[in-house]
């Protein structure tokens, strides 16, 4: 069996921090030995951490780069990402408040242009600091956004709107700021500022965003949604809660794709990957097992013609 990238195929990435990067490089190797090729494909839709894994493929990164770099050694190749901002209670608590207002702006999606900015301006939020990550992604990615197709999903924190980068922005923008809005986790990281305007991580409007790629005409999808869950092999009722933020709109995307009659071929975390994900999804001890499975998972798919649809003899 060979994977056919067509010209009209748009691949999805969705989000799920330092465990959904490990788990988009397992999938993404096995396809791989099938004749995928990602960077191929005509879009790459990136939301989060797989805005991290597109924006690295774009500026041609293999699989076997990101590999490297997000899961060898459980990440120990990657610049420390969560650097503890507050560093005494007199500084953290002013932070926590201003977390707590992102994070409830971030879920809620108000219409808050009026107070947003201003009270960003004066609250600082974040509980922590990209640090060196950010340094890496300057160093690695340059600014150029790249010539093929690539959009980095975010939301914009004072009204709740998706702001796609790389497609809703009227001029050229640096893939760093495109990349560092998607990741922009409300409360963990500070919301963050392009044009005037803050932005936070594109996960809080969906974990998937798939719906861009059938509102923009592709007629054939493969879609990696590391915090939705594969529905034949379900995780505990823990995890399906948990998820459940990631399947509600995933639900309805599918059901638009469906409608619209575009094949959608989609990788989904099994209970037992979901359990070595774990709640914790930007912890790095898990990594290397993370990614075998998802590796071990995706060509038994392949070999069971589960996913068939997409593929030719």
């Amino acid at each position: 069996m060979t994977f056919y990238s067509a010209k009209s195929t748009a691949l999805v990435l969705g989000a799920g921090g330092l465990a959904g990067m490990a788990y988009h490089v397992g999938v993404l190797r096995a396809l791989e030995t099938f004749g995928f090729a990602p960077n191929d494909c005509d879009l790459i839709i990136g939301t989060s951490a797989g805005a991290v894994i597109g924006g690295y493929l774009r500026k041609d990164y293999t699989v076997n780069d990101l590999y490297g770099m997000a899961v060898s050694g459980n990440g120990k190749n990657m610049p420390k990402v969560l650097n503890r901002a507050g560093k005494n209670p007199v500084e953290s608590l002013p932070r926590l408040v201003g977390s707590l207002f992102v994070a409830s702006q971030s879920l809620l999606k108000l219409n808050a242009d009026k107070y947003a900015n201003t009270l960003l301006e004066k609250l600082p939020a974040g509980a922590f600091w990209l640090g060196d990550g950010k340094v890496k992604l300057e160093l690695d990615l340059g600014q150029d956004w790249p010539k093929n197709k690539f959009w980095a999903v975010s939301q914009d924190f004072a009204n709740g709107k998706r702001f796609v980068f790389g497609h809703d922005n009227d001029k050229q923008v640096s893939i760093c700021d495109g990349i560092s809005a998607s990741i922009a986790i409300p409360g963990i990281y500070p919301p963050y500022l392009y044009d005037g305007r803050y932005y936070v991580d594109g996960g809080a409007y969906s974990t998937s965003n798939l719906d861009l790629a059938v509102t923009s005409g592709y007629t054939s999808i493969v879609a990696i949604v590391p915090m939705a869950f594969d529905p034949l092999r379900a995780p505990n009722a823990t995890q399906r809660l948990f998820r459940s933020f990631a399947v509600r709109p995933l639900s309805k995307e599918l059901h638009l794709a469906k409608s619209n009659a575009i094949k959608v071929t989609m990788f989904r975390p099994s209970s037992a990957i979901c359990e070595l994900q774990g709640i914790n999804l930007m912890k790095s001890d898990n990594l290397a097992a993370v990614e075998s499975a998802a590796f071990d998972e995706t060509i038994m798919m392949v070999n069971s013609g589960r996913i068939s649809n997409v593929f030719a003899a």
